[in-house]
């Protein structure tokens, strides 16, 4: 894992990432098309997803959380995954998913806000997570939708990395997830097995931000941190 180092200059910015940047327009008619694209995508993603998330053929209660680096462009992903069962109704245990989700119902202690900016219908928001990371602040402008199909419900969410209409806080650093919950009936609904897996990039940083703000944010990182003392220590040895 550690023969590849990430880079410890600078974290992903937008203006590097333009031909992947998620995108929303100001315009009521474009803006709506993208939204749909984008759920569309994401829908179509679902099953690929689980099955590289490696929980599919896991009988009882599993979890892993794994850093790679991406084939492309050596990029670190940050992917994280579980799968258990609950022995309650179907639709208890989607509606309350779906609430968690696009509401949040996090307590005060935890520094995170959730404010949402667009409610499209019962099943699909676009909302605003804002919290810290590693002392950084960061924002994260999330399109998030719940599928509800005969034997399965499935939540998604897909981070928007420019937005016209509700641009960034200048100085905050940009999320970029993916994010799939697929929940199976069992049993003729009366309980639950829940599925998770989402993808995350390290934050971003946005074009006007300083890049001595993005490389200390990389610095205190753990991973890039037990790396950096790895070198050292190696290098100590060779001494």
């Amino acid at each position: 894992m550690f023969k590849k180092r990430p880079k410890l200059t600078m974290l992903p910015t937008l203006e590097s990432e333009q031909w992947r940047v998620f995108k929303l327009a100001k315009d009521p008619t474009l803006r709506y098309q993208a939204i749909n694209e984008i759920y569309q995508q994401q829908c179509q993603l679902t099953d690929i997803a689980m099955i590289e998330s490696g929980v599919l053929d896991k009988d009882n209660y599993y979890e892993i959380a794994t850093p790679r680096f991406t084939k492309a462009n050596g990029d670190l992903l940050l992917q994280a995954a579980y799968t258990f069962t609950l022995d309650f109704d179907f639709n208890n245990v989607s509606d309350f998913a779906w609430l968690l989700t696009h509401c949040g119902l996090e307590p005060k202690s935890s520094g995170k806000t959730y404010t949402t900016l667009e409610k499209f219908d019962s099943n699909s928001a676009y909302v605003c997570f804002q919290k810290s990371f590693i002392s950084l602040p960061y924002q994260s402008n999330n399109l998030l939708k719940r599928y509800r199909e005969a034997n399965r419900d499935v939540i998604l969410g897909r981070s928007i990395l420019e937005d016209e209409l509700y641009p960034f806080e200048d100085g905050k650093l940009i999320m970029n997830k993916s994010l799939w919950l697929v929940l199976d009936k069992v049993n003729d609904g009366k309980s639950c097995r829940v599925s998770y897996f989402h993808k995350c990039m390290l934050p971003m940083v946005q074009p006007n931000t300083l890049k001595p703000y993005a490389a200390i944010a990389l610095a205190q990182c753990p991973i890039t941190s037990c790396n950096a003392s790895r070198q050292t220590n190696m290098s100590s040895r060779r001494r």
